[in-house]
């Protein structure tokens, strides 16, 4: 058996929302998110370079959607604005594993809204410049945001992120803290028609969950499980062929807030690494 682990990146998203703190571990299954055909979800993403050359530290970029989305459910809002984690946390119980189905048909429109002046606070304060979209995909366009720098991570390795406001949406903060590395390993020697057994390092938060997408060939399975540093992947969702298999693991830290003018969701911090397994005799 060879391992191959890509560097991990770190996202943290913010999905605004007027609910309380809430347990990963023990999430049910988020029904108004899957049939709210109208309404507004706010995302903002970031993605960390692991110890920047340059900087010797960990940097954040930050990209910030908020959307008006009609004829479409939030959660396949979130599904196209591509942070596929949040909504399989939100949609699915720790411990439930399935085979990814072919994408959302769901033709509605995104409208990406503009909400004011962003920034981002780490060891430093970086804005997010509002830029002007295209219509993408028919249905998504407006006004996303952009972190024109790198946002550096200071020793306590938390973020906060504030909007004055707008229009559309009131102002907010938010004070996200980053995850560490999950040095995701496979336990032991795998052959084809056995279960996949993983291991991590735990973060130490309770109700951290980890969304694992296990690739096969053509087949892609997904599974949510509460982040306690193992996890056996059944036989069945990784596949019998004799080809590599990838695993993307992805940390989902999870919390709530409110923010005028947005209806559902909630702030996320995210881990992901990538981890290559071949197939042993």
């Amino acid at each position: 058996m060879r391992v191959r682990r890509t560097a991990f990146l770190v996202m943290a998203v913010l999905v605004a929302c007027e609910q309380g703190p809430q347990s990963l571990g023990e999430n049910s299954v988020s029904e108004p998110l899957a049939e709210r055909t109208s309404g507004r979800v706010g995302l903002i993403v970031g993605s960390v370079r692991t110890n920047d050359r340059d900087l010797g530290a960990d940097t954040v970029r930050f990209d910030g959607f908020f959307a008006r989305h009609r004829g479409i459910s939030a959660m396949a809002t979130i599904d196209a604005l591509d942070v596929r984690a949040v909504a399989d946390v939100l949609g699915h119980r720790a411990g439930e594993c399935w085979i990814e189905a072919q994408p959302s048909t769901e033709r509605g429109e995104i409208e990406l809204l503009e909400v004011g002046a962003l920034s981002a606070q780490g060891a430093a304060t970086e804005r997010l410049d509002a830029k002007t979209v295209p219509r993408l995909l028919d249905r998504i366009s407006g006004t996303l945001y952009k972190t024109a720098h790198d946002v550096t991570l200071g020793v306590d390795r938390r973020v906060r992120v504030r909007s004055m406001g707008g229009a559309s949406v009131g102002p907010f903060e938010v004070r996200l803290e980053i995850p560490s590395a999950m040095n995701l390993v496979a336990v032991r020697g795998w052959t084809a028609g056995r279960a996949l057994e993983l291991a991590w390092n735990t973060d130490g938060s309770v109700g951290d969950a980890v969304v694992l997408s296990i690739r096969a060939g053509q087949t892609t399975s997904r599974c949510v499980v509460a982040d306690k540093g193992d996890f056996t992947v059944d036989a069945s969702y990784v596949g019998e062929g004799r080809e590599a298999i990838n695993v993307a693991a992805t940390r989902v830290r999870l919390s709530s807030f409110s923010a005028t003018g947005l209806q559902s969701a909630h702030a996320a911090v995210l881990v992901e690494e990538n981890l290559s397994v071949s197939r042993g005799e």
